[in-house]
């Protein structure tokens, strides 16, 4: 299902099954509300992401629930104000800003806010992706309130801009677990800046 170029309108008590490819796009839009929605693909199905939001300003995502074999949200370039809350994800990617400035042109991504997400087996948890040495520009994003499993090591992935430094990252109250039983989880970070608040497992890696 696309919307393109929408305002003020809304999706709720949707139930979403094995499309080919996203399953709902947003693009160009302002003033979108998607709640109550089920998405369902099989694990291993390539480039099905649950919600994927481009070019657009006030979009709010809660009481979803989101199974697919790729991103449960993406958040893709010029894009702000977006809000992903209780939303169960998994398994998946996790919930993903990118990826970022593909063409190598100045991007711009502000106030992301993605809170109390429960991620069950998912390969991230909080994850940023962007082209490097692109002038991609993330700012005020926070990953409030996360926990599950991740069934790949690096739990905590954010990857930004080598030459355009991600500012504003805020971390708070993040506990993620091995879905394989005795793998180490980590974090990483490539020129993210911000702080982290309360309990973070794994341990953060943000730059002041």
């Amino acid at each position: 299902m696309k919307f393109v170029s929408c305002h003020n309108s809304s999706i709720s008590e949707v139930h979403f099954v094995n499309s080919s490819q996203v399953h709902v796009l947003i693009e160009g839009c302002e003033g979108i509300h998607i709640e109550n929605v089920l998405i369902e693909a099989p694990e291993r199905s390539p480039n099905t992401d649950g919600i994927h939001i481009s070019a657009s300003h006030y979009v709010f995502v809660t009481n979803a629930i989101i199974a697919t074999g790729d991103d449960c949200v993406s958040i893709g370039d010029h894009t702000s104000n977006i809000v992903v809350s209780y939303v169960k994800c998994g398994p998946g990617h996790g919930i993903s800003i990118g990826s970022l400035g593909r063409s190598g042109n100045f991007v711009q991504v502000e106030n992301i806010h993605v809170t109390q997400v429960y991620l069950q087996g998912t390969t991230n948890g909080a994850r940023i992706k962007t082209w490097q040495d692109t002038g991609v520009h993330i700012s005020d994003v926070s990953f409030n309130n996360l926990y599950g499993t991740s069934s790949s090591q690096v739990a905590i992935n954010l990857n930004c801009s080598r030459s355009v430094a991600c500012t504003g990252v805020f971390l708070k109250s993040i506990y993620l677990r091995p879905a394989i039983q005795g793998q180490n989880l980590t974090s990483n970070c490539t020129n993210a800046h911000g702080i982290a608040f309360g309990v973070i497992q794994p341990e953060p890696c943000l730059q002041i």
